[in-house]
């Protein structure tokens, strides 16, 4: 799919361009019999969640691959280029064991991050709401935004 948007990137140069991809593979199904390749059947009892596992950390393995290489693409154009990538939830492993985070709500945690290819002023929150990304974006792409976005992206310097 990264490809098809290296296409279109190279395809369209004339204006802004706002692309969404949507990445599946790594949402499953899990296979609870895959082999424990992270080998943590040492501290940890539940089979399946540990097969289930071994299966997300390997799908997660080939998006990292694939978003790697677009990473490193969008270093070398020419054209100024924001590419965010972020999740919006936990995988759905059964896992019933605790999260090293005083934060409530803790599988509901992800990440995100920026990668760019020109100069962008960049505050560092260790935390934001998935709802606040879209004015990030389009914050730092630097285009005009409504007013709707004005209070988004306001929201969230607020809330640091």
């Amino acid at each position: 799919m990264l490809d098809n948007v290296k296409t279109i990137l190279e395809t369209h140069t004339d204006k802004p361009l706002f692309i969404f991809v949507l990445s599946m593979n790594e949402h499953g199904p899990y296979d609870p019999n895959y082999a424990d390749n992270a080998q943590l059947s040492k501290d940890i009892a539940d089979q399946q969640f540990i097969g289930r596992f071994n299966d997300y950390l390997n799908k997660l393995k080939q998006l990292n691959l694939a978003t790697k290489d677009f990473n490193n693409y969008i270093k070398q154009r020419n054209n100024p280029t924001l590419f965010v990538y972020f999740g919006d939830h936990q995988p759905n492993l059964g896992w019933a064991g605790d999260y090293k985070t005083q934060l409530k709500q803790a599988d509901y945690l992800t990440q995100y991050t920026l990668s760019y290819n020109y100069p962008i002023e960049l505050e560092h929150n260790e935390l934001t709401d998935a709802s606040l990304i879209s004015g990030l974006i389009l914050e730092k792409s630097g285009v005009k935004y409504s007013d709707f976005y004005k209070a988004n992206v306001a929201m969230r310097y607020l809330c640091d």
